[in-house]
């Protein structure tokens, strides 16, 4: 080593070790985290999509499948699913699309590949496909029979995420718990707020986005 790297290596040693002990610990973890992400993001086509989803409830079916693509560190995640409910549960079989937006405001690496997001707030609209529902109100009902379209249903979702590294499975692997309340709940709950309560708004959801 030469004479003059020492001054250089003891202020960087010193700055290290003034740091708080979560910063050295984060500083610590972050290149092997950055590694791990290395490793995980390969470059695509922006058509194809960067993560597969799987979504048990929710407001967008009973089962729900599909894509789409993070951004910005992954503290955006944008998911396209088809979702069904079937005859038993529905009273017949429904199938719908839907668009979701999540965004995380903090992103915890805890080492080798493990992330947490404790708080994620997201927007999501979903579409019912079939004649039987629709967006405008049909000449044949009175007006204002019904008060919101029946096809067309926003959404805003609560919940927190756990993303599992893929030494521990074929590929990285998001786990996901979410509350999701529709537009004209949250429009009911406002105009109630005596009688109608969150467990009468928030359904909950689980799901897992698998990294490709």
């Amino acid at each position: 080593m030469s004479p003059g790297r020492v001054p250089a290596l003891a202020a960087a040693l010193a700055a290290c070790l003034a740091l708080p002990a979560p910063a050295r610990a984060e500083a610590e973890h972050a290149p092997l985290d950055r590694a791990y992400e290395r490793d995980e993001g390969r470059d695509r086509h922006w058509l194809l999509p960067d993560h597969l989803t799987a979504q048990f409830a929710g407001n967008v079916g009973l089962l729900a499948v599909g894509g789409g693509h993070a951004w910005r560190d992954d503290r955006v995640v944008g998911d396209l699913l088809f979702g069904w409910v079937p005859e038993s549960v529905g009273g017949t079989d429904i199938y719908q699309l839907s668009a979701k937006v999540t965004w995380s405001p903090w992103i915890f690496r805890l080492g080798q590949g493990w992330k947490a997001r404790p708080f994620t707030v997201g927007l999501q609209v979903t579409y019912l496909l079939g004649g039987d529902y629709f967006i405008v109100q049909p000449s044949r009902y009175p007006s204002g029979y019904y008060p919101v379209p029946t096809a067309l249903h926003p959404g805003l979702t609560l919940g927190t995420s756990l993303t599992v590294p893929k030494r521990y499975l074929d590929a990285p692997v998001s786990l996901y718990v979410e509350g999701v309340a529709l537009g004209h709940m949250l429009r009911v709950w406002a105009a109630n707020p005596r009688t109608i309560g969150p467990a009468d708004v928030f359904s909950f959801t689980a799901g897992a986005r698998v990294q490709l």
